[in-house]
């Protein structure tokens, strides 16, 4: 066989594997159902998927907005604090497990609490991604993109799972553990979860399945603080980022002669109908925590708590927080 046939040759037979390999992985959602709500807008949610082989793998994700919530770095270096002890002694209503850590229970990448670094940046090959919170806003950025420096809570882990709301290329593809996960549509949407056994090359794929998998149920529904809104019923409010092609939606409310002195009120009124209608569409990009023994998830969800494995014991957490200087009465 000449040379060039047998290169063409093999270049068609590592393509013919490369089809398989992704037809494989096409996850199908099967069904979801809320499992609770924490206010004012955050929502724990059950997915179930499967593929072709018929292997099916659950999701367990808590979906909640910016506006009004926050991520702290929960660090416990003694690893003698639980999930659900961190949560409480952090005053949180929900929590994950967090970044990787030696044997000793030295971090493994950077942590930054309250501004104060515990452990500096390394670079190694699964640590490719950082959470960073800052008093404006959060985001999940890449090694080597720019870390705001007002930054207050940092946290570093990996790898990637999306990017450009696409699955990252390479991810290990053999070894199946519980994936602890953080993801964003960087419009301010978020969701922390945990995602039952499954390689990390799957994982990817399985949310990047939510993104094209049609859900059920009403679109997002954003604030509306109009001066209108307090005198009258409004029917159809425009959400705030329409204009971005991975927002166009319109949102329903229905607000009943809110009195424009009771801030608060008209805010924790709106967000009843947010809880209802926050998506999972559009996640554009995702972050692997570190998973396996050490994945957690608890939830203060209404009516009744939700807890995965929340007496692990590990070096750092995530916690959730209300933001306080908006809803002051809502307390855990």
């Amino acid at each position: 066989m000449a040379p060039l046939s047998r290169t063409l040759l093999l270049a068609l037979l590592f393509l013919s594997s490369l089809l398989k390999a992704n037809s494989e992985t096409i996850w199908n959602l099967v069904s979801h159902k809320d499992l609770g709500k924490i206010p004012p807008s955050a929502l724990l949610r059950s997915f179930s998927l499967e593929n072709g082989t018929e292997e099916q793998v659950e999701i367990n994700a808590l979906i909640f907005q910016e506006k009004d919530f926050s991520l702290i770095v929960m660090d416990h270096p003694l690893q003698n604090k639980s999930l659900l002890e961190a949560v409480e002694k952090s005053s949180c209503i929900a929590g994950v497990n967090g970044g990787y850590f030696q044997l000793d229970g030295t971090p493994l990448g950077l942590l930054v609490h309250k501004g104060k670094t515990i452990h500096p940046l390394q670079h190694a090959g699964i640590l490719s991604g950082l959470f960073v919170n800052t008093p404006h806003r959060m985001s999940l950025l890449r090694v080597g993109e720019s870390i705001p420096n007002d930054a207050t809570e940092v946290l570093q882990a990996g790898p990637f799972l999306l990017d450009h709301a696409h699955p990252v290329i390479g991810l290990e593809s053999t070894k199946k553990a519980y994936r602890t996960f953080l993801a964003t549509n960087e419009q301010g949407l978020w969701m922390i979860g945990i995602i039952s056994p499954v390689t990390l090359a799957e994982a990817a794929q399985i949310l990047f399945s939510l993104n094209t998998s049609a859900i059920p149920g009403p679109a997002p529904i954003f604030h509306t603080d109009s001066a209108a809104a307090c005198e009258h019923l409004i029917d159809t409010v425009s959400a705030s980022n329409c204009s971005s092609d991975s927002m166009k939606h319109t949102a329903v409310v229905a607000i009943h002669h809110l009195p424009c002195h009771h801030q608060d009120s008209r805010r924790l009124a709106t967000n009843q109908h947010e809880i209802s209608g926050l998506t999972t569409k559009f996640i554009t990009r995702a972050l692997n925590l570190d998973g396996g023994s050490s994945s957690a998830l608890w939830a203060d969800t209404k009516p009744a708590p939700f807890s995965f494995r929340a007496d692990v014991c590990v070096r750092d957490f995530l916690g959730l927080k209300v933001k306080k200087e908006l809803y002051p009465d809502i307390s855990y």
